[in-house]
């Protein structure tokens, strides 16, 4: 995808030729071992990385300090170097999990100054990109903890929360910024009156079928105010009008489709949504994946673990994607906020994780392993 906003090609693309180098290597070490794998796969990586730089061309180097040259080349070195003995160790999930766990660092490092301290203020669009920012490292940290656990299958769910935050993000920078402001501003109070009311019906109903009487403290339970129905019915004329005003309708919210399209991706929503929704709602393709026969043995048994590997890559490969992309929206919410140093190190990493996906189309939503 091109960045409109610098006309240059993302980070990771400065990198795409050690991607499909580290594509075809790990092509090669499957085949010399017998093993079947359906994940990622980058022959000569181990020759182009022998020499500094050999055979990789990076893109849109900008003029800089001479320190912060020394340090941007250093970080370069030390990751094609990390690079370099994880591919000749040969373990393709050691390499994609090291290559998330770099990139979630410079999401960290780049969340640093946006959500530590910050000063008060107004809720405004910007704040909410804040959130969104913080909230996508911490999916992606969990994704990781989860991964790390051997049980991925429920690391994919944090997927869609991350796809739709990613796609709101993008929507909300599309609208001018006073409509985008009052928008946050009025969805929220909707929001907590909808929750309001859904606890409030919940705990009644219960403690009348019960018949057990209501002792919740007013201190810790907030509840809706007589002219509550009014209240809500003012806030979604509201957001209406913004709706008519910006392309949606005269509806409170868009859809998560046409934020998508308005935001530009609709090549996100297609995908990703997708996939990512299969793990958050009654899916026969995800819950008939868990059957596995033993044709052999005349038996079979339901878990799934047996496609332990293939979540695994899932979740981590298309966590740092679309993690990626939050960092692109940041950084066109905050310019400056991407530290320079990292560059380079973080395209390498970047490169890792998405070539070989784009190249393989791997890994895939339906696997060839489970129509067998």
């Amino acid at each position: 995808m091109w960045n409109d906003r610098t006309g240059r090609l993302p980070r990771c693309f400065a990198f795409y030729g050690l991607g499909n180098l580290f594509s075809t290597r790990l092509d090669r070490q499957r085949a010399d071992r017998q093993v079947k794998d359906e994940g990622n796969t980058v022959s000569e990586i181990d020759r182009r990385l022998s020499g500094p730089g050999d055979g990789l061309t990076i893109l849109g180097k900008s003029a800089e300090g001479a320190e912060m040259e020394t340090v941007r080349d250093s970080n370069r070195e030390a990751a094609l170097a990390e690079a370099k003995a994880l591919l000749d160790a040969g373990d393709s999930d050691q390499i994609i999990l090291t290559a998330t766990k770099r990139i979630l660092e410079t999401l960290q490092e780049i969340n640093g100054p946006l959500c530590d301290a910050i000063a008060p203020g107004l809720i405004s669009a910007s704040l909410v990109i804040r959130c969104i920012a913080r909230k996508a490292e911490e999916a992606l940290a969990s994704i990781v903890a989860i991964v790390e656990l051997g049980h991925s299958y429920p690391a994919t769910a944090l997927l869609r929360q991350m796809c739709e935050e990613l796609i709101f993000a993008k929507f909300l920078r599309t609208l001018p910024r006073a409509d985008a402001d009052e928008y946050v501003r009025l969805r929220a109070r909707l929001e907590i009156h909808e929750g309001i009311k859904a606890q409030d019906s919940f705990f009644t109903s219960q403690q009348e079928k019960y018949n057990w009487p209501d002792e919740s403290d007013p201190r810790t339970l907030p509840k809706l105010p007589p002219d509550a129905e009014a209240l809500a019915h003012a806030l979604k004329n509201k957001l209406k009008a913004i709706g008519d005003r910006n392309g949606w309708g005269k509806k409170p919210k868009p859809t998560a489709k046409e934020m998508a399209t308005q935001g530009g991706l609709d090549e996100v929503y297609g995908f990703f949504y997708h996939a990512a929704s299969s793990s958050v709602h009654a899916s026969l393709h995800h819950l008939l994946r868990m059957v596995w026969v033993d044709s052999s043995a005349g038996h079979g048994d339901i878990s799934s673990r047996h496609l332990e590997q293939h979540y695994r890559r899932v979740a981590l490969i298309y966590g740092a994607w679309i993690a990626n992309q939050v960092i692109e929206v940041i950084t066109d919410e905050f310019p400056g906020a991407f530290p320079e140093n990292k560059e380079d190190s973080f395209g390498i990493w970047m490169a890792i994780v998405v070539a070989p996906a784009v190249v393989h189309r791997s890994p895939p939503i339906v696997t060839s392993r489970e129509l067998e």
